[in-house]
Parts: C-alpha cells; structure tokens; sequence
C-alpha cells in the first residue's frame, strides 16, 4: 500500500525557483555566502575545507543528529475490533463531511481566509452577500445526497472510495495492475492535478 500514491504523488512535486532566487543559487560566486548573516558562515566556510576528513565527521555529525532527534520509542498498541471499526468509520464521517461541508467555498478564498466559521451546509439559498459557488452542485450538496440517499464522489474522495472498493475486491497487498484496472474503470471525468497525472500514466502503461 505505501506504493500506491508513487505515480499520484508526482503530479505534487513543484519547481522552487523563487527560492533558488532567494538563495542566490545560481548567481555570482559568493553572493550565497553574502546574503547569509556573519554568525551563519562558519559552516559553509568549514564545508569548503580542503580536508575529506572534515566533510566526512560533518556528514556523520547529521546523520547522528536527525537519527537520534527522530527515534522515539512507540509502544505497541493492540485495539479491539470494535475500536478500529469505530475509528475507520470516524474517518469516513469526517472526510466525507469535511469535503461537502467545504465544497460550496472550494477555490473561493484563496487569497485571504473564509471569514467565518463553517459550521454547517451551506446551499445557494444562503444569504446572498455571503461569497460562494451557488451555481453549480456545489451549491446543492444537501440536495444531491438526499437524492442519492447518501453521499456522492468528486475529485476530493474518488482516490479513497476507489480504494476501498479495491481493498474490499482484491485485499490489502494490492498491486498495481489491480489499481490500475480500479482507476481506469472508475476514475474517468472531472480528473485534476496529481490525479490527472497518474491517471495518464495508467494509460500508458
């Protein structure tokens, strides 16, 4: 299962140029150094040493430092079936509301925060000053999973139903081409993003 998102995932990855930019990678030699304060320049200084030896303790030195700063001990924890029932259906409730909850404000502020707390479903019935999508389903959410008497899939749940379906088909060691063959049979419109990438990279195989 950890592999599974591989091909979704680089659809995520972003070119950082403006950092570069920031950096002075890429400029005259030494404006790196420059833009970095006085008290910082000793490391980069030391990792320009002449000596292997001296690069090699640094690369150790981090090495010993992000593994013991990462290793916490975690004790084992058993949960009883009706405890991990629970929690499973805790995840769906709050993924499924969370999305239809937040699906009329979707893309509508971005710049700036939503101000105010989104306690509830909104519809195109609300109060006309309130800036939302009134004009297509997502204005109309309570509307549509009453009349699908439940709720209904879209880009932001597809990936999660998709795989349950394929867990519950295949089993918990899936493979590719049976997520694949999921995907291509379910996953066909409305596709955006790192979803779109991957799913045109099914399709070439």
């Amino acid at each position: 299962m950890k592999d599974l998102y591989r091909a979704w995932i680089l659809g995520e990855v972003r070119k950082q140029s403006q950092c570069k930019a920031n950096s002075g990678v890429g400029g005259p030699k030494g404006v790196f150094l420059e833009r970095w304060p006085a008290e910082r320049r000793w490391n980069v200084s030391l990792w320009k040493g002449n000596t292997m030896r001296t690069r090699t303790w640094l690369v150790v030195g981090v090495v010993v430092w992000v593994v013991g700063s990462s290793s916490v001990s975690a004790a084992e924890r058993r949960l009883s079936r009706a405890e991990l029932e629970d929690k499973i259906a805790g995840f769906w409730i709050g993924q499924l509301a969370g999305n239809y909850m937040g699906f009329p404000f979707e893309n509508v502020y971005e710049a700036e925060p939503c101000p105010f707390l989104v306690d509830r479903y909104y519809t195109w019935r609300d109060d006309p000053a309130i800036r939302m999508n009134r004009e297509d389903l997502r204005g109309f959410v309570p509307i549509f999973a009453g009349a699908f008497e439940g709720a209904f899939s879209d880009d932001d749940t597809d990936i999660e139903l998709v795989t349950l379906h394929a867990v519950e088909t295949y089993g918990l060691d899936l493979t590719y081409p049976e997520i694949t063959s999921m995907w291509k049979k379910h996953i066909n419109r409305k596709i955006w993003v790192a979803n779109r990438t991957a799913r045109n990279l099914m399709e070439k195989g």
